[in-house]
């Protein structure tokens, strides 16, 4: 597969995102919001989804979060490339 070289990257399917990064947060309203903040950049990726894409949950190794360059998050995929991703958590 060409994608992201990540020692982690495991199918995920839209209900398990939705139940994964679903925040609530009053400073978002009254309901539960998906990826809160950043629930632009979900809606975005939604919109582009095609039939047979797919989502993966990637994480890099605890070597690159030891030098401050982890990364975490989830990525739509298609024909075995990376269309979009939401980082979901780095440092």
């Amino acid at each position: 597969m060409n994608t992201i070289p990540y020692p982690i990257w495991e199918k995920i399917s839209i209900e398990e995102i939705e139940n994964k990064y679903t925040i609530k947060d009053d400073r978002l309203g009254d309901e539960p919001v998906i990826f809160g903040f950043v629930n632009f950049q979900w809606i975005k990726i939604i919109e582009a989804m095609q039939e047979n894409d797919e989502f993966y949950f990637f994480c890099s190794d605890a070597n690159s979060w030891g030098h401050l360059a982890g990364r975490e998050g989830i990525a739509l995929v298609r024909d075995e490339k990376i269309i979009d991703s939401i980082i979901t958590r780095m440092n």
